[in-house]
């Protein structure tokens, strides 16, 4: 059963959503009884990636069946408009709903390294912003960040001062490595 959306159905939904909020913040968990009822949440954000990438929109000459079944048996977003072409400015984007701009991670930030680093190390996502992983907790979910983090690689800009429960992954690219000066 394939359940994707157009962007213009998923705009409804979404304005349909944002009017009902006062309603449920006055009836609050009254909506939800138990745990039990919470939809589960998988956000599979990759790198690089085509929209044919993926069996269920078309992909030849392989096949990702797994992939393929999540998306069979959940929502597919089929048009989706990144904040961003790069790996930070597009997580924190995500992650936060904001633009990039806005929570100060208009570039890609990495380790202290090669030039274009220079002014871009020790910067990462301000842990005061709301994310989708703090909002989540807020409804006693359970939340997990794997793979490429790239918002920051110093400990107070990790996933889990910014709502994560489990991390497993890099804090930045496979290709970018921490340099020391030579001299």
């Amino acid at each position: 059963m394939n359940k994707g959306i157009s962007r213009r159905e998923f705009i409804f939904r979404s304005t349909t959503a944002l009017t009902a909020l006062p309603l449920v913040g006055l009836l609050g968990n009254q909506l939800f009884q138990t745990d039990d009822e919470l939809p589960n949440i998988i956000l599979i954000y990759t790198d690089d990636q085509g929209y044919a990438d993926i069996g269920v929109y078309g992909a030849e000459g392989f096949e990702t069946p797994n992939l393929d079944a999540l998306a069979n048996n959940g929502i597919q977003f089929k048009n989706y408009y990144s904040a961003a072409p790069t790996c930070t400015p597009s997580r924190a984007a995500l992650l936060t709903g904001c633009y990039p701009v806005r929570v100060g991670l208009p570039f890609v930030v990495g380790p202290k390294g090669p030039d274009w680093t220079k002014g871009k190390e020790n910067i990462g996502l301000n842990t005061k912003e709301m994310t989708i992983a703090k909002l989540l907790k807020q409804k006693n979910y359970a939340t997990c960040c794997i793979g490429k983090w790239h918002l920051g690689d110093m400990k107070e800009f990790l996933p889990l001062r910014q709502g994560f429960d489990y991390y497993f992954g890099l804090p930045y690219s496979h290709d970018m490595n921490k340099q020391t000066d030579p001299k």
